[in-house]
């Protein structure tokens, strides 16, 4: 596929309104939950040991939160990331990581900002939300993190050369933001990065009331566009010469909701991708209610199976 049939076919609509008030309204929620840390996160460990490719065999089949739900094989996983862990990540890339500047598009609450910070010179978060960046400052005062800058902020709209972002960040990197949803999204996290990139992405993904509560509204198919992103960033990245190292990695989430929350995240989900007539909005709001009657305290459990791929690459191999 030449450029101009990849620009063509890698776009979404993207409604930057929708998205923050999505993302403002779980900002509390976000900035509550701790920092990651490499013992126990592995796209953290990721990005503080160079690049994937550069990780041991064994690591390349385990993720960090997914530790927690590989049943029988948790322990011996455990045991071989702390086993590599302590010296051999600090001792291979901590030297040449010390003076990087690092960009991190789409950083919701400054969980991964804060967290790579000590093994970085500085650290720059963006994110449209900009209740998630009072969250990570808030988060950042609270780490004693001086090294991270948080700024409010639509990738989609952001000029590189007025920001004095274009090749300005030794690394890039996302993890699961809606930020980078086009190719033109895309194309411009590559061109703030001097030397690596690292971007991951959720795909075959299932979220348990949310796709159930759509169905019931008669809305299909909101998924197919994350699922082709996948082959797109390769193609993108394989077309301009990069070689990237790929990981992927089931993992399974759950998140509290009340009725109303999850009654407003069903609605603006849906209407990400398309216009709600009143109807379908009753019936949306409807099905939560009827799940929420039938659970404990009326509180719902919202369980999301998805597949995480990771792409790493350096700029200048």
């Amino acid at each position: 596929m030449d450029k101009n049939a990849l620009q063509t076919k890698w776009q979404e609509a993207f409604n930057a309104e929708i998205q923050k008030r999505m993302w403002d309204a779980k900002a509390e929620r976000y900035g509550k939950r701790p920092v990651p840390s490499p013992e126990t996160d592995f796209f953290l460990l990721q990005l503080i040991s160079g690049t994937g490719a550069c990780l041991p065999e064994d690591k390349l089949l385990l993720g960090g939160r997914f530790l927690s739900d590989c049943g029988q094989h948790a322990d011996a996983a455990k045991e071989r990331q702390n086993a590599v862990l302590p010296n051999s990540v600090q001792a291979h890339f901590a030297e040449e990581m010390k003076n990087w500047s690092v960009l991190d598009v789409g950083c919701g609450a400054g969980l991964y900002s804060i967290g790579l910070a000590p093994y970085v010179k500085k650290v720059a978060g963006i994110d449209i939300s900009e209740k998630m960046i009072d969250s990570a400052k808030e988060k950042a005062k609270q780490e004693h993190c001086g090294n991270c800058e948080f700024l409010c902020l639509d990738w989609a709209e952001a000029d590189l050369g007025r920001l004095g972002f274009e090749k300005a960040f030794d690394m890039v990197f996302v993890h699961m933001s809606p930020a980078v949803h086009s190719y033109a999204t895309f194309d411009k996290l590559v061109n703030a990065a001097i030397k690596r990139c690292v971007f991951a992405v959720n795909t075959r993904r299932t979220d348990m009331i949310l796709d159930r509560a759509l169905e019931y509204a008669g809305i299909r198919g909101m998924q197919a566009h994350r699922d082709r992103q996948v082959p797109y960033i390769f193609e993108y990245l394989w077309e301009n010469g990069f070689c990237p190292q790929v990981r992927y990695e089931k993992e399974k989430w759950q998140s509290p909701y009340t009725a109303e929350e999850m009654t407003a995240w069903c609605l603006d989900r849906a209407r990400l991708h398309t216009a709600l007539s009143s109807e379908q909005e009753k019936r949306i709001a409807a099905f939560v209610q009827e799940l929420a009657g039938q659970c404990e305290c009326g509180v719902l459990q919202e369980e999301i199976c998805v597949t995480t791929v990771v792409f790493d690459w350096m700029i200048n191999s």
